[in-house]
């Protein structure tokens, strides 16, 4: 399990580029915490993005995510690799990891077992048989998972049809789709306090106001990695509950899915 709060992608100091842009759906929408925000180019068989982090930081996560009421416009012929080095140049990145899509959840990820220091990450996008006339990119992820331990058995992930439905009195039903909502409930029954720290000042830092995204299982080993993630909302209150000593538990860790 993986918990992580900070998106170097997103952060104010990062500098973000991309190979082409379209006017309209700039690089700089990636920097938006919604994945609908899109960056789109204005080539459709090759492009690419950019991120400066301005300083080396340990990573070990990546996420990126497409728009839900578009789903993923590349086709099965498409390549995406996430890239990483220490300049600016590409020619031979020191990572250069191929990532695997998952339609289903409109999602490509990877979770690296050792960190990766780098200053400059990259994304590139290879479509030569794409029929949109152009590429795109929802919200890309880079962080590091916190220093947490797992949480405890029974976790509850639910998903929420948000769709508005209207009925007629003859019964006859209208519906205008919207996506689904995720939400996923974690515990903690015993921490210690190095590690509750943590976890207090990740709700003091995010909360209700920057995102946190966390994998139930990034190795793959027990359910798809895919599939229970979720990228989201801290509820708006934490509560700690003393155990013993310096052990404490948190009853109720809920992440609300953001679209």
């Amino acid at each position: 399990m993986r918990i992580m709060n900070v998106n170097f992608c997103t952060e104010t100091a990062t500098v973000v580029s991309a190979s082409t842009e379209s006017p309209n759906f700039p690089a700089s929408n990636l920097k938006h915490p919604f994945r609908s925000k899109r960056w789109r180019s204005t080539t459709p068989t090759s492009a690419s993005v950019v991120f400066d982090f301005q300083t080396s930081e340990a990573i070990d996560s990546v996420v990126l995510l497409w728009p839900k009421e578009d789903g993923i416009k590349l086709t099965g012929a498409s390549v995406i690799k996430i890239q990483a080095n220490a300049t600016n140049v590409w020619t031979s990145p020191a990572v250069d990891q191929t990532l695997t899509i998952n339609d289903t959840y409109s999602v490509a990820s990877h979770y690296f077992t050792t960190d990766q220091s780098y200053r400059y990450w990259r994304v590139l996008i290879t479509d030569p048989t794409n029929p949109w006339g152009y590429i795109e990119l929802g919200m890309v992820w880079i962080g590091k998972s916190l220093s947490i331990d797992n949480a405890e058995n029974g976790f509850e992930y639910s998903i929420e049809d948000q769709s508005r439905v209207d009925e007629t009195p003859f019964g006859h039903k209208y519906t205008d789709e919207y996506p689904t909502k995720a939400t996923l409930k974690i515990s903690y029954s015993f921490l210690e306090y190095d590690e509750i720290q943590i976890l207090d000042n990740m709700y003091r830092t995010n909360s209700t106001k920057k995102p946190v995204l966390v994998v139930l299982d990034p190795t793959d080993s027990v359910f798809n990695k895919d599939h229970l993630m979720i990228y989201g909302m801290l509820s708006k209150k934490i509560a700690l509950k003393h155990s013993h000593y310096n052990l404490l538990g948190v009853p109720d860790v809920t992440i609300e899915e953001l679209s």
